[in-house]
């Protein structure tokens, strides 16, 4: 069973799976001046991961509500774009909030970054969890994980 953790940025998908007990990470990046660009070819490239991976479940970190309404927007287009994905690929998913993931997986709710950080590199290891993104979709996925074991 392949269960899979996406954390959702308006310049990066971060996609941590799950696989035969061990856990690998990837990322789809785009520094393209124009959003709409940016998350047009995240998109595209997302899909063909999404096709490539074909998971059994995917657990996407629904988009936040930030005070700057144009970053919040973009954020829910990437993860948005993340669910279509899916849809495409005919692979389940969920989205699941940010404070139901780290009060699972951390035990605090309001866990900071560096908390979240410490504990993927620990759980995970360092050559793994590479930066914060990859952190968080680390415990996204171990939130999924544990989901579909205990159901």
């Amino acid at each position: 069973m392949i269960i899979a953790g996406v954390d959702c940025s308006t310049r990066k998908i971060a996609i941590f799976r799950i696989e035969d007990g061990r856990g690998v990470a990837s990322e789809i990046t785009c520094n393209e001046h124009d959003t709409s660009t940016r998350i047009n070819v995240m998109f595209q490239a997302v899909v063909d991961v999404i096709k490539k991976l074909k998971p059994d479940m995917v657990y996407i970190e629904n988009s936040p509500y930030l005070q700057n309404i144009k970053v919040t927007l973009a954020i829910h287009s990437v993860v948005d774009a993340v669910r279509y994905a899916c849809v495409l690929a005919k692979v389940p998913f969920q989205t699941v909030e940010v404070t139901s993931w780290k009060k699972d997986v951390l035990g605090n709710g309001r866990a900071d970054k560096d908390e979240i950080f410490q504990f993927a590199k620990a759980k995970w290891g360092e050559d793994i969890i590479k930066n914060q993104d990859v952190a968080d979709s680390a415990c996204i996925c171990l939130y999924g994980w544990r989901r579909m074991h205990n159901d």
